[in-house]
């Protein structure tokens, strides 16, 4: 065989295999999309079809790997927390759905209760969903909390969804039941009987506005100021140091009381650092059960009542009937008092943090998300309790079981 045979021979194999080669790649090509299965998921415009070939939809792409691991509690938002098979309540993302989601609200004989496992009270009964406005009815309304609650008014032991006077005709008959303006000694009750607060007293008409007053309005309009701010109780001081381990705490009057504008920091049995580290009590505070928080203001310092707290919110703006409500409520009070490093616009200078707090389990939840602080006031087995949350302006007002771990903000007196 000659040598030119040979290389005639030895290109024709070459040729051979390079043709079996591209075949081979053509065919698997073919074959894929023959099949359905695009080889890029950035091609897969819909979820249905992601998955059919095994890959995974999330952030509304297609991606070849699964959702990375994350805690529940870093997800700030509920499209996500529900795409990655969590549960999304109280402005949160939980892991688990949590115990005190598993009751049956019609089993709930107590508001508390109701409000406690995150249901809705109304019509003498406790709601798995809240309440539509359309629903509600005055004939279903038989006491005076709820009645204020949802806005109407209070009267002769009945419900009515404007205000009511007397007729003339039932003066004298009715000299006993009369409601007297010497008799009403605070704010709340003058406001409930349809009357006006002011110069500490109540009175039956608005008061006027004097010229200089007029005068004064139209040179600070545009400036926004907390009403019933009036006193000193700060005394012109503007920080309080606690002598049993020397912090020192900025503090703030809002309305007629001083408050701590920074989270109380005094260890006690039953307190506790987020996740025991001891640099989130450097930021923010302890948490305390009910037990230790009304005892652990320093000598002249107190836990405020919820009255005191509904005061606060008051003098921020929230309107009566507002603030006796159990749940979130006002519009944009919560702001003002987050600190501008959350998402507030601090303009009372409280500078509320994300604290988060501790479960009776002893499990923590909500740093960087959300907050809460005690008040005095006890309901049964629970207390009053103000909530804060990320992207939420208002101020949460519900009953807690007393073994929860929060916050706590001082009060001067």
């Amino acid at each position: 065989m000659s040598k030119k045979t040979i290389i005639i021979i030895g290109i024709g194999f070459f040729l051979l295999f390079f043709g079996i080669i591209i075949m081979l790649f053509t065919g698997r090509e073919d074959s894929s999309f023959e099949n359905g299965r695009d080889a890029i998921p950035e091609n897969i415009k819909n979820k249905e079809r992601c998955e059919e070939e095994g890959f995974y939809w999330y952030e509304n792409k297609c991606h070849y790997d699964p959702l990375p691991d994350i805690d529940a509690q870093e997800i700030r938002n509920e499209e996500e927390c529900i795409e990655r098979n969590f549960y999304w309540y109280d402005g949160m993302c939980h892991e688990e759905v949590g115990e005190d989601r598993d009751d049956d609200p019609s089993t709930i004989e107590t508001r508390e209760e109701c409000a406690q496992k995150r249901f809705y009270w109304y019509d003498g009964m406790c709601h798995e969903d809240p309440q539509k406005e359309e629903d509600i009815s005055l004939e279903n309304i038989e006491n005076e909390e709820e009645c204020l609650e949802n806005g109407f008014y209070w009267y002769n032991g009945m419900c009515y969804e404007t205000p009511q006077q007397e007729e003339e005709g039932e003066e004298e008959d009715q000299q006993d039941n009369d409601i007297s303006l010497e008799n009403i000694e605070n704010e709340e009750e003058c406001l409930e009987n349809g009357f006006y607060w002011y110069d500490g007293m109540c009175h039956d008409i608005p008061q006027e506005s004097t010229e200089d007053e007029e005068d004064t309005q139209e040179e600070e309009e545009g400036e926004e100021e907390l009403p019933f701010a009036n006193g000193n109780p700060c005394e012109g001081l503007s920080t309080h140091t606690d002598h049993r381990n020397n912090l020192r705490y900025d503090i703030v009057q809002i309305g007629r009381y001083c408050w701590m504008a920074e989270n109380l920091n005094y260890e006690t049995d039953e307190s506790w650092c987020y996740e025991n580290q001891e640099e989130n009590c450097d930021s923010y505070g302890r948490l305390y059960n009910y037990n230790d928080a009304v005892d652990v203001c320093p000598r002249g310092w107190r836990l405020p009542t919820d009255e005191e707290f509904r005061e606060m919110e008051r003098a921020l703006g929230m309107s009566l009937t507002q603030a006796n409500e159990i749940k979130w409520r006002g519009s944009n009070e919560g702001e003002k008092i987050k600190s501008e490093e959350w998402d507030g616009s601090d303009i009372s200078n409280f500078s509320a943090l994300p604290a988060g707090g501790r479960e009776p389990s002893g499990e923590f939840n909500g740093i960087d998300i959300g907050t809460g602080f005690w008040t005095s006031t006890k309901k049964e087995s629970s207390a009053f309790v103000r909530m804060l949350y990320s992207g939420y302006p208002e101020i949460k007002r519900i009953p807690l079981i007393l073994e929860s771990g929060l916050s706590v903000r001082c009060i001067k007196g």
